[in-house]
């Protein structure tokens, strides 16, 4: 499935908000500094099978070898062993290795970089760059370190001499510390000493020169793509002098923002990244926060190609899914029907199915996706997910019964295909009862407590499990029938409230509303300030709305759902009939987010 289907089927999956269009660009397009540390830790030239007792013989037989020592620390890294173990055996290697090993110096900073923290780590690694001044992998080990220790203006600096001494030593290996370095520039946006658009031109020039080592290397391609983007807002002010020097000239000025854009239209378009559907959410991702003028440079591009190639519908796509990332949806909806009418084709459904769901129009996202289930006859993974979504739009529309009959044909498929999101669908089906029945119909309840029990024995995510047994625990308290006893370990009968209490490293909305519900209200009311200062996005928000509405808290809980609704990735029928939410009701403002 592509990746835009994917993002309309979560329309239909687990808790009642869902998540925004920028959390669902392609692993595959971002660089994860520590998976590759881990990659080249566990790509030691040795066999890790060998006993830590025949290396520590090894080391007492030859005290003065590095390399051995090097082994050693490996394998205590490997095998999870005493960390004071680790690090002497590592300080030993460093002390050892000279200016001749260094291959073995590489995979030490490697070590050092993920094993140690703070002044230890830095201390270690300024040794190491003493016997090797000129190597890159250790000075990029010691800005990561400094960074990590905020000092941001240190790590710019060793940041800095590497990428001046990579233009003239070009190497494959040195990609990484390229790109690690153009993250670290653009990711600090008020403690470090120059501006923000020098901060994303020099961003600009690592991608760039890391992208010209590499040969084109598929993920430079995307970042260099993503960096020109990101530059283009600063772009009339970075090449000011160049203008000026043009103007004095008799030439007419150039503008920079709109030939930064292009030339990252242009790298998009050569190397043909990815499949078409999933690159709007990839550079169009950030919409309004890439700034007016580069927002006016990109649709300037997008509607020359539209102008000059009429029949291409890609344009109208990229056209039309640029203006939802940017919250302008009644606007992208005829870009995104001329883009299925030229090419009716499964992808471009989806796109505009989401595009009748952000107008509201329940009618034709419902038609639509029927007629997709009547393509997907005999391809039962497809028609599975589809059924799904049918749910969740026929419910935005109200339609409860044909939203129950939908998730039913859903779970049906998934138990014979053994679909991967078959506790998702069960979850579903009991949000749906809960929505339809306002949480008053004992009949109703009933089957709503019986799926989320088989929702929660399917589920492995801790913090869904969580507020499955948070619906639990207040479903109990409504109207319900009686339930057949269960005590074992997994029955949410026996245990929901000791999950739904239960804290795993952080405190969760779960565990704040169960302790509104079961616990001390007061504190419940302090924390969930703080979650909400801290995150005014958190994907609960339908049920923090909820928590405030029930205390009668009514602009929180309205502020709550403005906040999370914003970006239009949200499950109407949940908005509506939230049965926490009831209190709203003739609220002017509660109903205007209804309208």
């Amino acid at each position: 499935m592509k990746r835009i289907k994917h993002l309309l089927l979560l329309l239909s999956f687990a808790s009642l908000s869902i998540p925004t269009l920028a959390q669902y660009v392609p692993e595959a397009m971002e660089i994860d500094t520590d998976s590759v540390v881990v990659d080249s830790i566990e790509g030691f030239d040795m066999d890790f099978k060998v006993s830590l007792d025949s290396l520590r013989l090894l080391v007492e037989q030859n005290p003065q070898d590095g390399k051995a020592w090097l082994n050693l620390a490996g394998a205590y890294w490997y095998q999870d062993a005493d960390t004071t173990l680790f690090e002497q055996a590592l300080q030993k290697c460093v002390s050892l290795l000279s200016a001749a090993n260094s291959d073995d110096m590489e995979r030490a900073c490697r070590l050092v970089k993920f094993g140690f923290s703070g002044n230890k780590r830095i201390e270690l690694l300024k040794t190491m760059l003493q016997r090797l001044p000129q190597n890159v992998i250790i000075k990029n080990g010691l800005a990561q370190a400094y960074y990590e220790e905020n000092d941001y203006d240190m790590a710019e600096y060793y940041d800095s001499i590497n990428y001046e001494y990579i233009r003239t030593h070009h190497a494959e290996d040195y990609v990484e510390a390229l790109t690690d370095a153009a993250e670290r520039v653009t990711s600090v946006e008020d403690s470090i000493k120059i501006s923000t658009g020098m901060r994303n031109y020099r961003a600009w020039k690592r991608i760039k020169l890391a992208y010209d080592i590499s040969d084109g290397n598929y993920g430079t391609v995307f970042l260099l793509a993503d960096s020109y983007m990101k530059l283009a807002a600063y772009g009339n002010s970075i090449y000011a002098s160049e203008n000026e020097a043009r103007i004095k000239a008799g030439l007419m000025p150039i503008d920079f923002t709109q030939a930064l854009v292009d030339s990252a239209f242009t790298v998009i378009l050569a190397e043909e990244l990815g499949n078409e559907v999933d690159i709007p959410l990839f550079f169009f991702k950030e919409g309004k926060e890439l700034g007016a003028s580069t927002v006016r440079a990109i649709e300037n591009y997008i509607l020359q190609k539209i102008k000059s190639k009429p029949q291409e519908p890609q344009w109208h796509y990229y056209e039309g899914m640029f203006l939802m990332l940017c919250n302008r949806s009644k606007e992208a909806l005829p870009h995104l029907e001329a883009a299925y009418e030229q090419r009716p084709n499964e992808d471009l459904a989806f796109v505009l199915i989401y595009g009748y769901y952000r107008m509201r129009q329940w009618g034709k996202s419902i038609e639509l996706v029927n007629k997709l289930i009547q393509e997907q006859k005999g391809d039962e993974r497809d028609l599975v997910e589809s059924y799904n979504l049918l749910c969740k739009l026929y419910g935005a529309q109200g339609n409860y019964e044909a939203a129950i009959k939908a998730v039913n044909k859903c779970i049906k498929i998934g138990k014979k295909i053994d679909w991967y999101g078959l506790s998702m669908a069960y979850e579903l089906r009991a949000m749906t009862y809960i929505l339809q029945g306002q949480g008053k119909n004992a009949q109703l309840n009933s089957k709503a407590l019986a799926d989320l029990q088989i929702a929660f024995e399917a589920s492995e995510d801790f913090y869904k499990r969580q507020m499955m047994a948070v619906w639990y625990g207040w479903l109990l308290d409504q109207p319900h029938k009686a339930l057949p006893a269960r005590s074992d370990s997994l029955s949410l009968q026996a245990n929901w409230r000791t999950f739904a209490l239960k804290i795993d490293v952080t405190i969760s909305v779960a565990n704040i509303i169960a302790q509104y519900f079961w616990g001390d209200a007061a504190q419940a009311r302090q924390d969930m300030d703080e979650v909400l200062a801290n995150d005014p996005n958190n994907e609960y928000f339908f049920e923090i709305a909820g928590f405030y509405a029930l205390q009668g808290e009514t602009a929180k809980a309205i502020e709550a759902l403005r906040q999370g609704i914003k970006n239009g990735d949200y499950w109407f029928a949940g908005l509506r009939d939230l049965p926490w939410l009831s209190s709203l009701k003739g609220n002017p403002d509660y109903e205007d987010l209804l309208k």
